[in-house]
């Protein structure tokens, strides 16, 4: 198949979009460089896959919801539309083009551990943002991670609706749930937790039988991570964690969910079965290409200017620790954050990696008119010491509490209760007693809203906060 979307280089689609090369594809598609004559990028991506009427119309429809999504960390698409080749009906897309992936580097060498956290935090936001919009990513991976310009971006034109029913092979970064079952913001969960470990080892985890409860993970998973990974790999996807908590446990924050979301919005030709497509495969590179703000050494920089990289379309703050050693600190905004380029760091000949820059360093913006809030009062969970020898390894509840303009809790609820009601409920109970200082706006208190994360051993309980509004 790849042989005959070959033969359309140099074919127009849509009238304007001149095929200049071509990129990869496989059966389901094909992707080929174009250009248009106005705006801005100039250089993009098109994609094609065949289509017949009814599933074109489909597909666009899709597409068309995609393209009103908006977020610095997602691919964008432009245009979509159908054509005819060589008598075979197609639909294609046109999206920003994307010099590398996260893909490209593995063969070479796995991320280091802040490398990997440097990706892990726009890949969070991007998730977030899909979820609270009705999305699924979907095809979470690394070919799917790449640099647009100076920004991280994940795919966006297969991206599924929540309730969905996916009847699509899970593939290696797919959950157990995957076939024909409805897309549920769990699947997400488990494809970053595959991709962690990919891209830190080198190697996917695996399974040791049909019944096994948890993924066998590579010894060489640098221990920081295996928490994480390993609840974002439960069979049940009840189980593993959400956003919000792989957040809080690397020290993020995330953005508050949206009030409406777009896929819930009726578009009058949205269809009601949307057709899955899946992706083609990225070819194979002359050379190492790396991904900004996770790759060091420039000499892996380089690009190739006879060879440009595939696009990445091809396949698509801080909480403040209840212990006494852990200081707050307060997240870079935005746009004092450096670029994805800018953040990428040199190396010496030993490949010595040059040290990042602190979080103190960091400014703080002065056009923001929203100032944080902050915890004055915490108030841990009351565990009768019978209760605690129960517990084996660690008992872990989630609690979301909206404070009002004058920093008490008006509101609570379960986010996760984990295995235990008993816990949950005085967690719960806990929450509701503990005070913050305002969110202020022009001087004046605002409603927020916090996700306390209570982790119960037999030797204590500790409780991480996080602003998420």
């Amino acid at each position: 198949m790849p042989e005959v979307w070959e033969k359309l280089k140099g074919r127009v689609v849509g009238g304007k979009f001149h095929l200049s090369r071509y990129l990869g594809g496989s059966q389901r598609g094909a992707v080929f460089l174009t250009e248009r004559q106005q705006g801005k990028p100039k250089t993009l991506a098109i994609k094609l896959i065949p289509a017949d009427s009814t599933s074109a119309d489909l597909q666009l429809s899709r597409w068309k919801l995609i393209s009103k999504l908006s977020h610095p960390h997602l691919l964008q698409l432009f245009e979509m539309g159908r054509c005819q080749q060589d008598g075979v009906g197609l639909a294609y897309v046109v999206m920003e083009y994307a010099e590398e992936t996260l893909a490209q580097i593995l063969p070479s060498r796995p991320l280091t551990p802040d490398e990997a956290r440097e990706m892990l935090k726009p890949t969070l936001q991007a998730l977030a943002y899909l979820h609270g919009r009705g999305f699924v990513h979907g095809h979470l991976k690394p070919a799917n991670i790449m640099v647009v310009g100076e920004q991280l971006k994940l795919s966006s034109e297969g991206l599924c609706q929540i309730g969905e029913r996916d009847n699509a092979e899970a593939g290696a970064y797919g959950p157990p749930e995957s076939s024909g079952t409805e897309v549920a913001t769990a699947r997400d969960v488990w494809s970053l937790g595959v991709t962690l470990v990919q891209v830190l080892t080198q190697l996917l985890p695996v399974w040791d039988g049909k019944e096994q409860e948890a993924l066998i993970l590579p010894e060489t998973l640098p221990p920081q991570f295996l928490e994480m990974a390993r609840n974002c790999l439960k069979r049940d996807p009840q189980r593993r964690w959400t956003l919000a908590e792989i957040a809080a446990h690397l020290q993020y924050t995330l953005p508050a969910p949206a009030e409406q979301p777009v896929a819930q919005r009726q578009a009058p030709d949205r269809p009601q079965k949307p057709v899955r497509q899946s992706r083609y495969v990225v070819p194979a590179l002359a050379g190492v290409l790396t991904l900004a703000a996770l790759v060091v050494g420039v000499t892996l920089f380089n690009r190739q200017e006879a060879q440009p990289a595939p696009s990445a379309a091809l396949e698509q703050t801080s909480p403040q620790r209840s212990s006494s050693d852990k200081k707050t600190q307060t997240p870079a905004p935005p746009e004092t954050q450096p670029s994805a380029r800018a953040m990428l760091s040199k190396t010496s000949d030993a490949g010595n990696i040059a040290p990042p820059a602190s979080r103190e360093s960091r400014a703080t913006p002065a056009t923001s008119d929203l100032v944080p809030g902050l915890v004055v009062q915490q108030v841990l969970p009351d565990v009768p010491r019978s209760a605690r020898n129960t517990i084996r390894g660690t008992v872990r509840v989630t609690v979301r509490v909206r404070v009002d303009s004058a920093g008490g809790v008006s509101g609570d609820n379960l986010v996760s209760a984990g295995p235990s009601r008993y816990f949950a409920r005085l967690a719960s109970d806990a929450a509701r007693r503990w005070k913050f200082s305002p969110a202020r706006r022009a001087g004046q208190g605002v409603p927020s809203a916090w996700i306390l994360r209570f982790e119960f051993t037999q030797s204590g309980t500790q409780v991480f906060p996080v602003a998420v509004s």
